[in-house]
């Protein structure tokens, strides 16, 4: 029988580094939502809130506009392998778990052990369901971008899985040649 694990966010260090590579979760708490966009004004800007991603949990994710009487739209994983660029600056700035979906590059895989960052993958095509589990959200920066400005995400029971853990193991199979 496979255990779901619930877990908070922001995620605290001592529990990061306790999740395992297939490790079924649950999260309730705050998670920064994030896109491209946003990424790239704050870490181009000199003074950018780089500080506003210490200790958080980063979904990289664009939210649909919400719908009267819910707290957000649909809201489903963007493809972390377009966010690579942004690991390591993501990673200086104090980030403890990142969510997206897709598998990463192993050089991504490298930094994101080395750190200790757990890498969380929600099921893409599920942002219906995903936002049912948004208690609320807010933007917090760069409203001007719309649904890639960040935003302060509250969830209940987001369901997500370890896909790399602080070991490096890996939800992902390895294909021949990779």
């Amino acid at each position: 029988m496979v255990m779901t694990k619930k877990i908070g966010s922001p995620l605290l260090k001592k529990d990061a580094v306790k999740l395992r590579a297939g490790d079924r979760l649950l999260i309730s708490g705050e998670l920064l939502a994030v896109r491209d966009a946003s990424l790239r004004k704050i870490f181009s800007a000199k003074s950018g809130p780089a500080r506003i991603f210490r200790g958080k949990t980063v979904f990289f994710a664009g939210p649909a506009p919400a719908p009267p009487g819910k707290a957000s739209g649909s809201i489903g994983p963007t493809t972390t392998a377009r966010m690579t660029e942004y690991l390591p600056g993501l990673i200086r700035a104090g980030a403890r778990a990142l969510i997206g979906k897709g598998d990463l590059s192993p050089q991504a895989k490298r930094l994101l052990v080395e750190a200790s960052v757990p890498y969380l993958v929600a099921v893409g095509g599920a942002a219906a369901l995903l936002a049912r589990t948004v208690v609320s959200s807010r933007i917090a920066a760069f409203p001007e971008l719309g649904p890639e400005a960040v935003r302060r995400i509250r969830v209940r029971d987001f369901p997500a899985f370890t896909a790399l853990d602080s070991r490096g193991g890996s939800l992902f199979a390895r294909r021949a040649g990779r």
